[in-house]
């Protein structure tokens, strides 16, 4: 009986099944290369033909299977044509393909840079800095963002008709802008603080006490920082010295603000968002 099922399937020898063996599994690897793309399922297609093919073998159609084999390469490549885009797809999700890395930028001299050269074009920036309190509540944020810092990157967003001077940009310890054009909620100032001569050293003073925040500006006029971090502010900061003071800060690992007991938002008032800008 099984010889009569081998000599029906034309198996013959050992070597047959070996054959058959290997092209069941590239068969079987094809099929599973297809019925990845979950728009478009090309695996029936494959299966109607092949079954179109051993039909016509299985009966002695001898017409129809001289046709299948004669043309079977064009069709095949009728088929590949129609279909290319997806087959390129799927050959392409296969593949364990790495993107490439950007180089990465020290973020707080790029944000340097980018002052200097929008200070050039008479514009005023602040960089508000988020460490362990997030900033999101206080912030009114119109271009909401989440990217790492690249210096092109940031000359085009300060450049553009949507950043307008005196705003900020919303920058968190890892060097990812959060956002760009960003005011804040008008803060009193904690009882004690000295009053200063810019509106916006009176709100960043008072930012930097409710949240663990860091504000920093480039005056236009000396081309050094004002830099304001837990209530205190630094004014006529050299760049060098700037720079040295955001590392400082952003590698302290302060236990949140909100969960102090000296700083609460209670004890604070709000008023309608403003621009820190004077």
């Amino acid at each position: 009986m099984y010889e009569q099922i081998l000599h029906a399937l034309y198996i013959y020898s050992l070597q047959d099944i070996v054959e058959i063996f290997i092209f069941s599994i590239a068969f079987y690897a094809f099929s599973i290369w297809l019925i990845q793309d979950k728009q478009k399922n090309l695996l029936p297609y494959l299966y109607l033909s092949c079954s179109a093919v051993l039909t016509c073998t299985y009966f002695n159609l001898a017409t129809l299977t001289t046709f299948f084999f004669l043309y079977w390469p064009g069709l095949m490549m009728l088929f590949v044509l129609t279909h290319q885009r997806t087959l390129q797809k799927n050959f392409v999700t296969l593949r364990n393909i790495k993107p490439a890395e950007l180089p990465k930028e020290d973020w707080i001299e790029t944000m340097i840079r980018s002052s200097f050269i929008a200070a050039s074009k008479n514009k005023e920036v602040l960089f508000i800095i988020e460490n362990n309190d997030s900033l999101q509540e206080h912030m009114h944020c119109p271009i909401r963002l989440k990217t790492q810092i690249q210096s092109e990157l940031l000359d085009i967003l300060l450049d553009s008709s949507a950043f307008n001077s005196g705003n900020g940009v919303w920058i968190n310890a890892h060097g990812m802008v959060l956002g760009i054009d960003v005011t804040w909620q008008a803060l009193t100032l904690p009882a004690g603080t000295k009053n200063t001569k810019e509106l916006w050293h009176e709100q960043a003073l008072a930012l930097s006490s409710l949240a663990d925040s860091l504000v920093c500006k480039l005056n236009l006029k000396t081309r050094m920082f004002d830099v304001i971090g837990q209530g205190t502010l630094i004014e006529d900061s050299p760049t060098d010295s700037t720079i040295q003071i955001i590392k400082q800060y952003i590698k302290q690992h302060y236990k949140p603000l909100s969960k102090r007991k000296d700083y609460h938002e209670s004890n604070y008032k709000k008023s309608p968002p403003i621009s820190p800008a004077p």
